[in-house]
């Protein structure tokens, strides 16, 4: 089995579910719907938005000890942070529905490529809105990653110290940091109030359901940042073949193959219902294994498994240089 392969199988699961979704009699089933919905939102979705935000936190943190005290020590902290935030917003990333698409959480954390010409602009004015859909490329971690990670340590250490810019770039990377944390802590307290009560009672198939809202993001996030974001687009697919370096995610601090892993891990949580720390839950598999899905005359399930195997095992052992390299120089296994 090819990439191709687990792109198409991944893009199947969607479709049936969303077949289900829009059918008037969807198959009859005594799967507990609401008892899924209930295990994503208590175990899987709360506990992932309270993660991400805590590191939003840490990074806030790590920050504060940098600003007060450049050096190469806290560059490396703030640095190291700054990843582990970005890696935790992968598992939230595919649930862009209900709170998170609502305050645009999507857009406003993870927009790449950054605008590097904007950031400089916004800096050089000491004015901006970061809520204004105009700098959406403009901010998250991909802002972050070039004002923290384009450039030498001691580059990095003089633009925050002794640059004549440096105040300029130091309220502009704060106010950065402060925007993730907000949106980060308001996503996750709007799950923990009533959304949270409410996702879990829309236990239809109709596509105003949790469940068509749960499918409709895992497949837009699919197609749209996994696929196209993180792999396509950069490689050139949508440029007649002329790969795009500049494109990939993490660009200046080469972390573009640890963030795609984490995005393929993020899918197969969600679709299988994965608990840190404990294993399996109740996932969309169990709910393929329910209605009897097949994948010519194996479970839709067990092809679904093999396939993110595979396409984990591809990046993994295929990709040996950040993204932007692989996508000259080992653009077949790309």
């Amino acid at each position: 089995m090819n990439i191709r392969n687990s792109c198409t199988t991944a893009l199947l699961t969607c479709s049936v579910f969303l077949a289900g979704c829009s059918t008037d009699k969807p198959q009859t089933t005594d799967f507990d719907r609401g008892a899924l919905l209930t295990f994503y939102a208590d175990a899987l979705i709360v506990p992932g938005y309270a993660r991400y935000a805590q590191t939003c936190r840490d990074l806030q943190t790590a920050w504060m000890t940098f600003s007060s005290s450049p050096d190469p020590s806290s560059l490396a902290d703030l640095q190291e942070t700054m990843v582990r935030a970005w890696t935790a917003w992968q598992e939230v990333a595919p649930l862009d529905f209900g709170p998170a698409l609502d305050r645009g959480l999507s857009g406003f954390s993870n927009t790449f490529p950054t605008d590097t010409i904007t950031i400089a602009l916004l800096m050089n004015t000491g004015s901006w809105d970061l809520s204004q859909a105009d700098n959406l490329d403009a901010q998250g971690f991909p802002a972050l990653d070039y004002l923290l990670a384009s450039g030498s340590d001691g580059e990095l250490i003089a633009a925050y110290d002794s640059s004549p810019g440096a105040a300029a770039r130091k309220a502009f990377t704060e106010a950065l940091i402060s925007r993730l944390v907000q949106l980060s802590e308001s996503v996750q307290a709007d799950w923990e109030s009533q959304y949270s009560q409410d996702f879990a009672a829309a236990d239809g198939v109709d596509i105003g359901s949790s469940l068509g809202k749960l499918i409709n993001a895992f497949n837009r996030y699919l197609e749209r940042d996994l696929r196209d974001g993180k792999i396509g687009i950069p490689l050139g697919v949508r440029t007649l073949g002329i790969p795009q370096p500049d494109k990939v995610e993490g660009l200046y601090s080469g972390e573009s193959v640890a963030l795609l892993l984490s995005g393929v891990n993020a899918y197969r949580i969600w679709l299988l219902g994965t608990q840190i720390g404990t294993g399996e839950g109740i996932g969309l598999d169990d709910y393929l294994d329910a209605v009897d899905a097949r994948y010519g005359q194996v479970k839709l399930s067990s092809e679904i498994r093999d396939a993110l195997a595979d396409a984990e095992a591809a990046i993994s052992g295929g990709i040996t240089v950040p993204l932007d390299e692989a996508v000259l120089v080992q653009t077949e296994s790309v």
